[in-house]
């Protein structure tokens, strides 16, 4: 009976094309004839002191045709504060103090608002509690997506590395990014996985 499990829940992940593996998201694209290895990261601390960002979500993605070719593309999802300047067309990888500019190709650059409400619990004359709003919030963003390709220089020099960072620049104003030991573990899973 656990066998028979085991072979139904491999059967749908096979079916599927998607599967997770050692915290790796794994699908087989038949589309575009490729197995795509990706994983997301999350950013929100600088090295600088005083930094305009408020987070980044990266997503790290290996595509491997069927035929064999390999390309690594990283996507940022990248959230400054209202009064910073748009983001510099290059990112720059420093992996162990060795400097690689990436050209970055911009899907999106803009500048978003969100708005709550602010409220309060009051007790009305026949003693019930009632919230009653009392204002509202307002709060501005800037917002930017892109993406940008490593080669395999940089593919190389990951392998080796216990040092990365990224380097981004509004204006101004650096923000640079420290990866973990952790995060740079899983992003040379994502290079060496078959």
């Amino acid at each position: 009976m656990k066998n028979i499990a085991l072979l139904i829940i491999f059967g749908l992940i096979l079916k599927n094309g998607y599967t997770q593996f050692n915290n790796l998201n794994i699908e087989n694209d038949i589309v575009k004839s490729e197995k795509r290895i990706w994983k997301d990261f999350y950013y929100r601390k600088t090295v600088e002191k005083k930094s305009p960002l408020i987070g980044i979500k990266q997503t790290v993605i290996k595509e491997v045709s069927y035929s064999g070719d390999t390309k690594y593309t990283i996507y940022d999802n990248i959230s400054l504060n209202s009064k910073s300047f748009d983001l510099e067309k290059t990112v720059y990888m420093i992996i162990d103090e060795k400097v690689f500019p990436l050209d970055a190709f911009f899907y999106e650059n803009s500048r978003k608002a969100s708005i709550s409400e602010n409220t309060k619990t009051i007790m009305t004359a026949d003693s019930t509690n009632t919230t009653v709003v009392t204002g509202y919030t307002q709060d501005y963003w800037k917002f930017a997506k892109i993406s940008y390709e490593l080669n395999q220089e940089i593919i190389n020099k990951i392998t080796k590395s216990d040092d990365i960072r990224f380097r981004y620049y509004t204006g101004p104003r650096m923000i640079t990014i420290k990866l973990s030991k952790n995060d740079i573990k899983n992003l040379k899973k994502i290079i060496l996985y078959k």
